[in-house]
């Protein structure tokens, strides 16, 4: 199943708006009922209480706090009034056409292999070393063990773009997510903002929030917009939890919870786990990663300007600097291991509060005449951000 481009005979047209459709009902039947209503919280409202159990935390629509205190001040930050927030219904889902985000696309090791496409790992690099990828850039973080994350914390700022190289258009996302940097993780719950420049063929904001549970063994998986404006320079929070069983009702499993904030306004949502094609059983997320990534998204259809073919990485725009000011990892206690936490907090990325050494992901991409591989963002450590991605262009 594919989504064909809306520039073409009527027929195709109509095709591709069924499958729109089909897919919307999908969605909209895994999100989990919203267990309250709209809720403000005024400046006079006192702080979250990090203890709060998890049950009482997505009662009030809000992330579970995580175990560790460095965590914590991320997630007080994310929830700390005056805040209003809104629930994400079913009857909230409009797709995204034009644009979905994947797997990791790797290099291998080496510049000169051929890309080794969608189904390689490409970040099989020694810890703290650069892995080079088509798509994504930023950093990941692995469990080890049989240890496994169950949340995923971050901010940023929505970076502002320019054109880059070619003729557009550009598009870039930056996002927060749980696995997908093996090649193993075949469930991925993501979350983030888009910001594109020029007409990629869909008459939706160029800066845009979305969630999106990617799922190898789906033919078609489109981004969720959220109905929360950004802009340029707007700083975001984004949690993905993986939750516990019997949350948010009992007997219930293998759930996930997105929130997102922008400014004082915040949505949030439950979301079951998505099915495969073949066998139609759902496929949990297992939290063997958490990474920042900025991506470049593959184009669903042709873009209007002939320059974008459909299966095609869109050209990255110019976004000069981006990364997250916060990040956060949670671990889920078991039973050789207590809690422990993942903290990529500025100013520095030293192994501290049970951090571990991420992999750093640069972008590059392969240019002809004459053939040669091109490095087009670079992540580094910084001493104001955690991760520092640049434009190379």
């Amino acid at each position: 199943m594919s989504v064909q481009g809306g520039h073409g005979a009527p027929g195709r047209e109509s095709s591709r708006l069924d499958v729109l459709a089909d897919l919307t009902a999908e969605m909209q039947a895994r999100i989990v009922p919203p267990l309250c209503g709209e809720q403000q919280f005024e400046p006079s409202f006192p702080p979250f209480d990090p203890d709060l159990p998890d049950a009482d935390a997505l009662h009030f629509g809000i992330p579970p706090s995580p175990p560790d205190p460095a965590a914590r001040q991320l997630w007080q930050r994310m929830v700390a009034p005056p805040l209003r927030i809104l629930p994400f219904r079913p009857e909230d889902v409009r797709l995204r056409s034009d644009i979905v985000h994947g797997l990791l696309r790797g290099f291998g090791q080496g510049e000169d292999r051929a890309d080794a496409g969608p189904e390689q790992a490409g970040a099989a690099a020694p810890p703290g070393r650069l892995a080079s990828s088509a798509n994504w850039s930023g950093a990941a973080i692995l469990a080890r063990r049989g240890e496994r994350y169950i949340q995923v914390l971050g901010s940023w700022a929505v970076p502002a773009v320019r054109a880059g190289k070619g003729d557009g258009p550009w598009v870039c996302s930056t996002w927060i997510g749980l696995d997908g940097l093996r090649r193993w993780m075949t469930s991925m719950p993501q979350m983030g903002t888009t910001q594109s420049l020029g007409d990629t063929g869909e008459p939706r904001p160029a800066n845009f929030p979305w969630f999106q549970w990617w799922l190898r063994g789906r033919s078609l998986q489109l981004p969720v917009p959220i109905n929360i404006h950004v802009s340029p320079g707007d700083r975001v929070y984004c949690a993905v939890t993986r939750l516990p069983v019997n949350q948010p009702q009992p007997g219930q499993e293998n759930h996930v919870q997105f929130f997102f904030r922008n400014g004082s306004t915040a949505t949030h949502l439950v979301y079951r786990a998505p099915p495969d094609d073949r066998m139609g059983a759902p496929v949990p997320s297992r939290g063997a990663s958490a990474q920042w990534i900025l991506e470049r998204p593959t184009a669903l259809h042709d873009s209007p300007n002939g320059k974008v073919a459909e299966g095609d990485l869109y050209p990255l725009p110019d976004f000069a600097v981006a990364g997250p000011d916060s990040f956060a990892a949670s671990l889920a206690p078991s039973p050789d291991f207590a809690p422990v936490v993942a903290t990529l907090e500025a100013p520095a990325l030293a192994p501290s509060l049970g951090f571990r050494t991420p992999r750093l992901l640069r972008m590059v991409e392969r240019l002809r005449g004459p053939a040669r591989v091109a490095v087009i963002a670079v992540p580094s450590r910084d001493t104001v951000r955690p991760i520092r991605v640049t434009y190379r262009g």
